[in-house]
Order: structure tokens, then sequence, then C-alpha cells
């Protein structure tokens, strides 16, 4: 089983009324008020086993069977040691989600909070005053946590440029992330990969659309400094996320970028991307009056 744990006692009305968001800090990634519901919904739905602790307290899921209008749909409540509240959601809720996103926003839950921690145990702890504890059994969770990785990003990552909004990481990505988490999975894998640190914009599913996301990557590769990470980016092949960044977005590129993307203009005009082009091959290159292409 996987613990999600931190400190603090969770208010289980969180757990029963949709679009109630508390968290207090300015770097917490919730903020519909939705996700954990999604959660409780997909766990249910697959068979997956939830208890939430908090502090001594201990809460369980489970749903009953009901029809509307012909169609069946598992109700979900939540029981303690006392009683048993009805949720108003279905095990429907969240039908798209993956295993993945659900660990995800557990794991989101747990560190927007202190002290959290995140780990696999085969015995439940028991539950204890001050903490907050949301523990999952079953193999869908199980695969995600050993594949987390993927998803969240691992602190042993090596660091190569940090700007005020964006982290680059040595190695290819298939994802972007946002403060630490995937957000987006980009119709093409990129050279490197991206952490965006400065605020997004998330729909209720945790996910940034291309338009947010890129402007800041092309932003941040303008003010790196290493010359080998400048005309990898610069030269990317069009099966790489890079290839299609909008360079126009960076209004104050690093002088170093400019000089190397500059002479990578006059070098390679055409294999360098068209907001490139616009930027300096004016100025070294001459243009068709018509069209504005390379002669």
């Amino acid at each position: 089983m996987i613990v999600f744990e931190n400190d603090g006692e969770i208010d289980p009305r969180l757990v029963m009324l949709i679009g109630v968001n508390v968290k207090e800090s300015a770097s917490a990634i919730g903020f519909f008020g939705t996700g954990l519901k999604y959660a409780v919904a997909s766990l249910a739905r697959w068979g997956e086993e939830i208890r939430i602790q908090s502090g001594v307290n201990e809460y369980s899921f489970a749903s009953e069977e009901t029809e509307i209008r012909g169609r069946k749909f598992g109700v979900l409540a939540m029981f303690s040691k006392y009683d048993k509240a009805p949720l108003g959601f279905t095990t429907e809720l969240g039908k798209r989600w993956e295993p993945w996103m659900v660990y995800r926003e557990l794991w989101c839950n747990a560190h927007d909070e202190p002290a959290s921690k995140v780990f696999r145990t085969d015995v439940a702890p028991a539950a204890v005053v001050g903490k907050t504890r949301v523990i999952v059994d079953g193999p869908k969770i199980q695969e995600a946590h050993f594949n987390r990785n993927d998803f969240i990003l691992a602190p042993d990552r090596n660091l190569l440029h940090k700007t005020k909004s964006v982290e680059i990481y040595e190695g290819a990505g298939t994802r972007i992330f946002y403060r630490g988490i995937a957000v987006q999975t980009p119709d093409k894998p990129s050279i490197f990969t991206y952490n965006i640190t400065s605020h997004l914009y998330l729909t209720e599913d945790r996910t940034a659309g291309s338009w947010s996301t890129d402007p800041e990557i092309a932003k941040a590769l303008t003010e790196l400094q290493d010359a080998g990470m400048i005309d990898a980016t610069l030269m990317a092949p069009e099966d790489r996320l890079e290839s299609r960044l909008d360079y126009s977005y960076a209004h104050s590129p690093g002088e170093t970028w400019t000089t190397r993307a500059t002479q990578m203009a006059a070098v390679h005009p055409m294999q360098i991307p068209s907001s490139v082009r616009s930027k300096f091959v004016t100025a070294t290159v001459a243009c068709c009056p018509f069209c504005g292409r390379p002669l």
C-alpha cells in the first residue's frame, strides 16, 4: 500500500463538498477543490482501497449501486467508526482519469501541506494526532508509485540552467512539468526537460496548454549561456518540441544567446525556427522583397 502523509488534520468535509479549497500557501498547486473527489471516485471505480486518517479518526469509502432512468450508478459514501455519510458524486466522476493522475493528485495534496511524505508499506500505520494520511492499496496505485518519476520530477535530476520562471534539466523529456509535477504531454518530445516555476493556469485535471508553457520555455532558452545548449535548441530537428517554439515572445534575449543566434542565422538560416530568422536573418542575409525568404 502507498501512504500519502502530511502534518495537520484534514477536515472530512473537504472530501464531501465539491468546490472547497482552503490551501493557504501561494505555492500550492491545488486550486479548484475537486481533485480529491476525482481521486476517491476513480479508486473506487477500479476497486482499489482508500482510507483517510485525520488525526485519530479514520474514514473508508464504498459505492452503493443505484438506478437512474434505467442506468446503474455507484454512489459513493464515506464511513467512519460512528456513521455513514452519503457523498454527492458517483464512481463516474473522473472517468477519464488514469492511475498516474490519481497518484499525482494525492502527492500534490500532501506536498501542499507541511512535512509531506509518501512511502510504500505492507502494514498501514496507526492513526495519530496531528497527521493526515491517505492510504491506498491496489495494483494500479502500486504501479503508479513504481513509475512516479515519469510524472513527478525526480529530485536528483541534473539541473543545467535556471531562470526566474523555468528550470532546465538534462535529458530528453516527454512531459512538461510545473512546480515538479507533469502538467502536459506535448505533441513532440523535447531535447531537455523543462519545469516551469512561475504561475500557470491549470485545468481541474492539472493540465496546462502549450499556449501557456511554450512562451515560458522559449524565453528561458534565450537566457542560456552554454553555446552547446543554444546550438542544440536552435538546430532542433522537426520531431523535437524546440523546433516549433516561437522566440518572438523573448523580448529581452541574453547577449550570449543573441550573439550565437545571429551566427546561426547567418550560417544555417533555413534550419533554425522562423521566429529566430525574423529577428536576425534580415541583418545578415539578403531576403526576397516579396515573401521575405532568404535568397
